[in-house]
């Protein structure tokens, strides 16, 4: 094993790959040759973390399919995420870590790779992060799938939905630490740069253009991004500022429209028992569209066990072509969340939730029956669903 991961680690730096591939790909296998070692090499014991999440969801929504709700008659049960995370300590100051996912849903089963990477502390306050990491970008990248960590099962769809303005982890260099601490206040940064393949999903492009509904992946390069977070002497509060800008892969090679793909976000938590309020303001741009997007999260817990959450999310979104005003609704998306949690313990939640959706940027037909809706002025701009689930952590 030891002499398998050597191999696959020099294979990986030197091969014909593209850099940040090589990386990632580096990161892996290096763990690879440390986990093969000569069993005198590293304690395993003490060197090794694992942790873990996930949860599933029923639901049913009309009249469109929404999140895990289905416009069918019967519930959606086919809808769950798991995780395992592996941390690989071989030093003090370096640290491995490997996240394997796998998502079941209705339409398909996946097994994606959503961290790996190296971890080094190179002063107290300075880390610098090589291969496939978590984005950070506003409140909930770095805990994305993490469902113990949220009051209501899934995120605000406006900043953390199929809209290019986020996602989950970039592949290249990264640097993370703290900048100051004084009087009550604590500023922390993350800048990196690299390349990411961002998920977006635009009906009003697919009904104009009568092109398959499906979800597309805009990869992007050149990749530079950060973020600034504040914690104030108010205790609890945070605030923080975000933002990125690349070049899409399929750009004009002619000219150099680096930034024409970019996103930028301000976020605010206060944090303090029994309380959690949670609000973002964010906007994206790009060569065909830009969107203005946010959310505001309030939670209350009552006791040990029950919690409630309310929500307000907002988007709206602006095709650089005109559009018929028939297209109104495919721009936008208001909803109003309302949710009830029952918490076994702190790594067990049971969850149940309403939501109003206004508008059809995230609820709308399928692909055939799109287009034609929107043409004979049928398409309902409200969806309802209902939602329950269950999610862990360990």
């Amino acid at each position: 094993m030891f002499h398998f991961g050597a191999g696959l680690l020099l294979r990986a730096l030197e091969g014909d790959f593209p850099m940040f591939e090589r990386l990632r790909w580096g990161a892996i296998c290096g763990l690879a040759l440390l986990i093969g070692a000569p069993a005198g090499a590293v304690d395993l014991g003490e060197k090794i973390s694992i942790h873990g999440y996930g949860g599933w969801a029923a639901g049913s929504s009309n009249s469109y399919t929404y999140l895990q709700g289905d416009e069918r008659s019967d519930p959606e049960t086919h809808n769950a995420v798991a995780a395992l995370h592996f941390d690989f300590t071989p030093t003090d100051k370096i640290r491995f870590t490997v996240v394997p996912v796998w998502d079941v849903s209705d339409a398909e089963e996946s097994v994606d790779l959503d961290v790996a990477a190296v971890t080094w502390d190179v002063a107290d306050r300075t880390k610098l992060h090589f291969g496939r990491s978590r984005l950070p970008f506003g409140i909930y990248t770095d805990i994305f799938d993490i469902g113990t960590l949220r009051p209501l099962f899934n995120l605000a769809q406006s900043v953390y939905g199929p809209t290019g303005l986020i996602t989950e982890f970039y592949d290249g260099i990264g640097s993370s630490g703290t900048l100051f601490s004084a009087g009550g206040w604590e500023g922390s940064y993350d800048v990196y740069g690299g390349g990411a393949s961002f998920t977006v999903e635009v009906p009003f492009e697919q009904a104009q253009e009568a092109l398959p509904e499906e979800t597309e992946a805009d990869q992007v390069d050149r990749l530079l991004g950060g973020r600034l977070v504040f914690q104030t002497p108010v205790d609890g509060l945070a605030v923080g500022l975000s933002s990125y800008a690349g070049k899409l892969e399929d750009a004009d090679p002619r000219r150099d429209d680096w930034g024409d793909f970019a996103s930028y976000d301000a976020h605010v938590e206060f944090d303090r028992t029994p309380w959690l309020v949670r609000a973002e303001i964010a906007r994206h741009r790009e060569d065909l569209f830009d969107t203005d997007a946010g959310y505001v999260e309030v939670s209350r817990r009552f006791g040990p066990h029950w919690q409630g959450a309310l929500r307000t999310d907002r988007v709206r979104a602006k095709f650089v072509d005109p559009l018929p005003d028939s297209f109104d609704s495919l721009q936008r998306h208001d909803e109003l969340s309302l949710g009830v949690s029952y918490w076994y313990n702190e790594n067990l939640v049971l969850r149940g939730s309403y939501h109003r959706v206004d508008g059809n940027l995230f609820a709308h037909p399928n692909a055939e029956a799109l287009a034609e809706a929107v043409a004979s002025e049928q398409l309902d701009e409200r969806t309802d669903l209902l939602l329950f689930g269950v999610q862990f952590s360990f």
